[in-house]
């Protein structure tokens, strides 16, 4: 199989596979582009279905998760944590340039 027939896999991955995803393992970590189709995937009903005690990393990008949702998830305690190289708001904040303010 070549590259290109694995990128038409992914792009037809559904949302019963990625709960089915979530649902099994202890560790879940995403690598996916922001499209429409992928915009908050990670939400508030992907991460009930996550398993108690579960991780999340997200080193894609910051819009895959709602962050919000995750922040009560991590709250209620049904995640044991998440590892963000990425934010959705993270554009007001690391996108600038505040040499000047130093």
């Amino acid at each position: 199989m070549n590259y290109s027939n694995k990128v038409i896999l992914v792009r037809k991955i559904n949302i019963e596979f990625l709960l089915f995803i979530i649902n099994s393992y202890t560790l879940v970590s995403l690598y996916a582009p922001l499209l429409e189709s992928t915009y908050h995937i990670i939400n508030k009903e992907t991460l009930g279905k996550m398993k108690h005690g579960a991780m999340l990393i997200n080193t894609s990008r910051g819009a895959l998760v709602d962050t919000q949702a995750l922040v009560d998830c991590l709250k209620a305690g049904k995640l044991r944590g998440a590892a963000l190289d990425v934010y959705e708001n993270e554009k007001q904040y690391f996108f600038n340039d505040y040499s000047q303010q130093v």
